[in-house]
This record gives structure tokens, sequence and C-alpha cells, in this order.
């Protein structure tokens, strides 16, 4: 006779062929999810392996839908089988009537409320589990990075907008933006700029002598006492979340290093981060193909492609590449294909093995070389309509 091993969420149940209580383990009432796990996992306790060996002696062989389990039973010297392909809908529909018939409840209600508090346990520590992922945490560091940087060029440009007002012609001096706001921060009104103190600020003679001049013969209005301070606490802002951004930015590449080594070392932590944040995590992006990678980020224009029937983009995130966006036009499409394919075999490296591999990177470099010395020139259409355009300029100026 055979016998059923099932898992509830209380405790173990061996049952018979005709779903008869043979033996009974409950899982230890402090840690029954933590229990419940470890079984499904194929780790066994030396008292489950006691009540399980006991309940053989009347038993020839027993089936058990949990494969590591199956499996681990089996090298333990148990005989087991694989289910039938309904047995798990027939245990489903028995589960609360096991339980009572087991007595790991006292009623239908007592089973009801066992396998509610077991679901809500069991959810806070799948969601505890996932929250501690590393991965999800780039994630959120490489977003907050964006932001930052989004922000910090909004407030950059309105200190240069405001502060315009007083000087505007420091704008065509110090092109920086944070320089700018380092520059307002120190001096405030222009009438407090000297010549001698911009040399100390960095300047070279020569520039400190002409931001000096156009101080004194600046066109822009005078400042109110509030006006400035309104202008200085913007531009303290925007050096303080320069800062923040240098922070940020220092984070995702240390800890894109531990966590993709090898993807970060053929896209950098940035943009193998913003890929991971588009994917939704590391081992998301380790199942997604080539294909799908290289275009992540230009899901817009691919829809766009596929209703209107234009040709769909050749790259997505990946454009920030210099290898694609510096490379000719018409070697992009190749170059962003063979980088998506290396970020494909580097991204499941990272999540399933863990370990750094050169390899992937060599290769990746030999391929660009490749592409570089069979396409260094445009195609034959490509030149075509290059010429025609040249010949209709020249047209028009005639």
């Amino acid at each position: 006779m055979k016998g059923i091993l099932y898992l509830s969420e209380i405790g173990a149940i061996v049952l018979d062929e005709k779903f008869e209580v043979v033996s009974t383990w409950k899982y230890p009432e402090d840690v029954k999810v933590e229990n419940y796990e470890r079984l499904r996992r194929g780790e066994l306790p030396l008292e489950f392996k006691e009540i399980l060996s006991n309940s053989m002696n009347n038993l020839d062989a027993l089936v058990i839908v949990e494969d590591e389990l199956r499996k681990e039973l089996g090298r333990e010297g148990f005989k087991v089988e694989e289910p039938p392909s309904n047995l798990m809908d027939e245990l489903r529909s028995r589960k609360i009537e096991l339980m009572i018939k087991s007595g790991l409840a006292s009623s239908e209600d007592d089973a009801r409320d066992k396998i509610r508090n077991f679901a809500i346990t069991l959810s806070e520590i799948k969601l505890r589990e996932v929250s501690a992922k590393p991965d999800l945490h780039v994630i959120e560091a490489i977003q907050a990075l964006d932001e930052v940087d989004k922000t910090l060029n909004i407030l950059a440009a309105r200190v240069k907008e405001w502060y315009g007002l007083h000087f505007p012609e420091l704008s065509s001096l110090i092109d920086d933006p944070l320089m700018y706001s380092k520059f307002v921060k120190e001096f405030g009104e222009r009438k407090n700029i000297r010549e001698e103190e911009l040399a100390k600020f960095g300047f070279s003679l020569k520039k400190a002598e002409a931001v000096s001049i156009s101080a004194e013969k600046s066109k822009g209005g005078d400042l109110r006492e509030e006006d400035l301070r309104r202008i200085l606490a913007i531009a303290e802002e925007v050096i303080k979340m320069d800062s923040l951004r240098d922070k940020l930015s220092g984070y995702v590449e240390r800890n894109m290093r531990t966590i993709a080594p090898n993807t970060t070392s053929i896209v950098g932590a940035t943009i193998g981060a913003r890929l991971m944040a588009k994917a939704g995590g590391l081992e998301k992006l380790a199942m997604l193909p080539a294909s799908t990678i290289q275009v992540l980020g230009a899901e817009k224009a691919l829809f766009r492609a596929l209703r209107t029937g234009t040709r769909p983009p050749k790259h997505g995130i990946i454009f920030q590449h210099p290898a694609v966006h510096s490379a000719p036009k018409w070697q992009r499409g190749k170059i962003a294909r063979s980088l998506a394919t290396k970020i494909a075999i580097a991204a499941r490296i990272d999540a399933f093995r863990g370990s750094a591999e050169k390899e992937v990177e060599q290769k990746l470099q030999k391929r660009l070389e490749e592409i570089k010395v069979k396409y260094s020139e445009p195609p034959r259409e490509e030149k075509r309509v290059k010429k025609l355009k040249r010949v209709k300029r020249i047209g028009k100026k005639k």
C-alpha cells in the first residue's frame, strides 16, 4: 500500500491511499512557517524522520508532491514516488477535513483561523526577504540620484536666472552651474567682488580681471536684502544637493561592484543600475532576452513603431554607453545589439553565479573592434541619401 505525505500549514500528515491519517507531525508552535519552508526545501528534522520511519512500516512507498523533499527522502533511503497530476487538487479540497482528522485543528473555524494566520506570517517573512535584497536598495539609490540630478539642474538654473537680474554678465563668464552657485554664495552682491578675492576663489588672473571689470560696469539692477537672502538660500541648496549627488553616486558605484561586478565592468555602475531599475531587479534583468535589454527605456518609441509601422528603436538606456553614442549612426545598431548580448550574459553570471569574470568584457571589446573595422564606411544606401541631400542644399543656394 502506498502512502501520501502532505505538508499542511500546521504540520506534516502521512495518509494512506484512502486518505485516512497514518501519522502526524505538528510543527513547533513558535517556528511553524520556518519548519514548513525547511521541509519544502528538503531539510529534515530528526523528529520528523523518526515519525516517517515508523509510518513506513505499513507502507510500500510514499507519494510526495514537493520535489526537493522527495529527492532528499530518496537519498535518505525512503522509497518515494512522484504524485499523479490530480493529487494536489484532491489534497487542497480536503485540507480542512484532513487537519481536523489529524488533530492539527479542533474545528473547521479553528482550521481556517490557523491557515489565515500562517498565510499572514508567511507573507510578512517573504516581504522582509525581498525587501532585504541589495539590488532593490541600489534601484532606489539610482532613482534618487536621477531625481536629485533633475532637482539640482532646476535649482541651479533658477539661481542663474534670479541672480542674473543683478549681474547678467556673470552667466557668460561662468558656465558651470555649481561654480556659479558657489560664486553667488561666496560674494553675494556684485559690490563685494574684488579681483584679489577672485584669485583666492580659484580664478586665473585673466578671468578674475574680466569678472571684476564686468561687476563694476554691470547693467544689472540692485538687490534688496530680502531678495539676496532668498537667492543665497537656493544657491546653498544647490551646493548641498551636489554633495548629496556625489554620495549617492559613490553608494551606487560601490554596491554595483559587489552585487553585479560583470554588468558594472561592461556598462558601468550607473547604466547597469538603471537597467536593473527598469527590469525590476538583478534576477529579472538576468531573465530578459538580449533583444529586450537592447530597447529597455525606449518603450514609447517601440510601441509607437509597432502601432504606426515605422522603424523600431535600436537602443534605449544603453545609448548612454560611450561605445554606442559616440559611434557613427550606421554602427550604433550593431554595437547596441552586441552590448545587449553581453549585458544579458553578465547579468546571468551576476545573478546566479556571483563571480567576476573578465572574459565577457574582453569578448565585448573584441567584437566592438570587429564592428568598427568591418563597418568603417556607411552603407551605400546612406551614401546615396547623403548625396541627394547635398544636391538639394546646393540647389536651394542657387
